[in-house]
């Protein structure tokens, strides 16, 4: 199974790393023209977005509006054991590299919130199905940061997670592993898919 999810990783991305950069350029108007009026945007204070590498669905014009009417926005930075913490983060502010070459803010505990306390988290995919499993690159580190605290029954509000991805990136079932954690929505260039759970 983990040879078949990364082969198919590697095929998607080689794929991804194929768009002409007027496409992205394109995908990304269009997502911000979706995602500005969907109910779950204008009515979160607090976002969790992430820095487009490698050809993915770009937030970074979204991010800018959100600046512009004062919601908080926050990038993701990796921490030891695979995980992540969100630091607070306006457009035009620097970033640099970590190891991965992912330009990511530099990590200061006074300006991170914990994940608990956001109400939107936007994530990257490379493949996604219609019940909300999304493939990532492969590290697992939003779903080592989600599951802890992301299961059925929890006790704290939960924020809403939405996939972001191309349209052709949809595949028709994604075999899951049991610390996968789903998203809710996925919003493509084109169209808001609200995830269904799997049957």
């Amino acid at each position: 199974m983990n040879q078949a999810r990364r082969f198919l990783r590697i095929r998607m991305r080689r794929q991804r790393d194929c768009l002409s950069s007027l496409r992205i350029a394109r995908a990304a108007r269009s997502l911000q023209r979706r995602l500005v009026n969907c109910p779950q945007f204008r009515r979160s204070r607090h976002i969790a977005f992430y820095h487009a590498a490698r050809g993915e669905l770009d937030p970074a014009l979204l991010m800018e509006v959100a600046t512009t009417r004062g919601k908080r926005c926050y990038l993701p930075v990796m921490r030891p054991r695979r995980r992540l913490a969100f630091c607070r983060h306006e457009p035009g502010e620097p970033l640099h590299r970590n190891r991965h070459g992912i330009a990511e803010p530099r990590w200061r505990p006074a300006r991170q919130r914990d994940l608990r306390a956001m109400q939107l988290v936007l994530l990257p995919a490379v493949a996604f199905d219609r019940f909300g499993q999304r493939l990532g690159h492969g590290g697992g580190y939003y779903d080592r940061s989600l599951g802890q605290w992301s299961r059925p029954g929890q006790p704290r509000p939960r924020p809403t997670l939405m996939a972001l991805a191309y349209e052709w990136q949809q595949l028709p079932r994604i075999r899951t592993r049991p610390w996968d954690v789903a998203v809710h929505r996925v919003i493509t260039e084109r169209r808001t898919i609200r995830c269904r759970p799997r049957p």
